[in-house]
């Protein structure tokens, strides 16, 4: 089932089929999960997050990875891997900043609580903070933007 079709559900269902001998298979699964390319592994992303498998999650994304695929993983990856959630959040929420696209800065919001949950995951309160000013600063005449940074506290 997972060889034909790459899906969470896909890949459920073959654990339930499985039973006793899933032990077995998993390992094998995975590995055919890991190897596959795919421009949109959903389906992969899915898979290694139900498994716990943080760093196959971010593995499988490409570089221009869509939010959709991105989100879930830099969720749940604020503890584990806070400095990739904090260098992939922060570029995705400053590219919208720095366009001043303020109809989206509702998502660059949503991107910095990442960075700055990583940040403190990491106990790094201090460089958060830092950041922050340093935003304020930098965005100081984007007025719909300044109070959205500043409720980040």
């Amino acid at each position: 089932m997972v060889r034909e079709e790459i899906s969470l559900a896909a890949y459920v269902r073959m654990a339930d089929l499985a039973g006793e001998r899933w032990a077995d298979l998993r390992p094998k699964i995975l590995d055919h999960v890991r190897r596959v390319q795919s421009y949109y592994p959903k389906g992969q992303v899915e898979i290694f997050l139900h498994e716990g498998l943080i760093d196959d999650a971010i593995g499988a994304l490409q570089q221009n990875a869509p939010d959709a695929l991105v989100e879930p993983v830099a969720e749940a990856a604020i503890e584990a891997r806070s400095e990739w959630v904090i260098q992939t959040c922060r570029e995705r929420a400053e590219v919208i900043m720095d366009a001043g696209k303020a109809q989206h800065y509702d998502t660059a919001v949503t991107r910095l609580r990442k960075v700055r949950a990583a940040f403190l995951a990491s106990g790094r309160a201090a460089e958060w903070k830092s950041y922050q000013a340093e935003l304020l600063d930098l965005h100081r005449k984007k007025y719909k933007l300044m109070p959205m940074i500043k409720a980040l506290s």
